[in-house]
């Protein structure tokens, strides 16, 4: 894909009208058609155990990080509006994903995220675990959620390591930067104070359940079809048979350089000493 039509793309993406609604989505399975996560989750950490010590520990040293490039990055990523999610994964994906230009992976990645959603419900309500800004008794999010629902496990976490595990079947050449970008969209709301660790790590067990899962629907296997044709004929249809090398993605075009970060949320080098603990990606709109 050339940098002028990467370009186009980015532009009538943010001017174009979604062409299918959030709410006129249609999941593959309800959430009593999907397995209870509390059948296969283990309960959150005890208070008193050494996992909720280590979910303290990773509260306190992703806090660090709310005033640098990452924690920029991670009050983007809790936008879970599906058009926002899909370009937020656009570029690891190495193509704009919009209902205007790939309307079949669209419907597609839609319909999973509706999925997702039910599939964490009731796992939520059963465990009712406060979440980390609530009980640090932080004044309000800093990402503006207003969030209702309970802690464990991690919605958000959930959809973004499903969405990464979809898209990959879509354009494995892109597997690399998918999965590392699936990985930081849940690290992200650790971050925020969103979320525990441990919500986390369950959110993406429940987003690899979830997605193995839909694979024995007949309409999602129809619709991941149509999806890998689309993808197939908008590659050959601009040329862009380089951009699927998943180290020759066109990041560059919309990212500043990479960077680390430590534990105490300075900015990593070569000679850094310590535990570094996530890295991020200014973000070019």
């Amino acid at each position: 894909m050339t940098k002028r039509l990467f370009t186009w793309l980015s532009i009538a993406a943010l001017f174009a009208t979604s062409a299918l609604a959030q709410d006129e989505v249609s999941p593959y399975f309800s959430a009593d058609k999907l397995v209870d996560a509390t059948k296969y989750l283990p309960a959150p950490p005890d208070t008193t155990s050494v996992h909720y010590a280590l979910d303290m520990h990773s509260y306190y040293a992703a806090k660090a990080l709310r005033d640098t490039e990452r924690g920029a990055q991670a009050i983007a990523d809790a936008n879970d509006i599906y058009t926002d999610m899909c370009l937020n994964f656009s570029d690891a994906f190495g193509m704009i994903i919009s209902p205007e230009h790939t309307p079949a992976i669209y419907k597609l990645v839609a319909n999973s995220l509706k999925t997702i959603s039910n599939a964490t419900s009731q796992c939520k309500d059963y465990y009712k675990r406060m979440r980390p800004f609530q009980r640090f008794h932080e004044q309000k999010m800093i990402t503006g959620e207003a969030l209702t629902a309970n802690s464990y496990p991690s919605t958000h976490s959930a959809k973004g390591w499903m969405l990464a595990l979809l898209l990959s079947e879509i354009n494995p050449h892109a597997q690399k930067a998918l999965t590392l970008r699936g990985y930081e969209y849940g690290q992200s709301r650790v971050i925020v104070g969103a979320h525990w660790q441990s919500d986390v790590d369950a959110g993406r067990m429940v987003g690899s359940v979830t997605y193995s899962r839909m694979h024995s629907n007949e309409r999602f296997l129809l619709e991941l079809e149509e999806a890998k044709k689309e993808f197939s004929h908008l590659c050959k249809r601009h040329d862009s048979v380089e951009l699927i090398d998943a180290d020759k993605i066109a990041i560059g075009d919309r990212h500043e350089k990479e960077q680390w970060y430590t534990i105490d949320g300075k900015q990593a080098d070569d000679d850094t000493k310590g535990i570094v603990v996530g890295n991020g990606r200014k973000v070019l709109r």
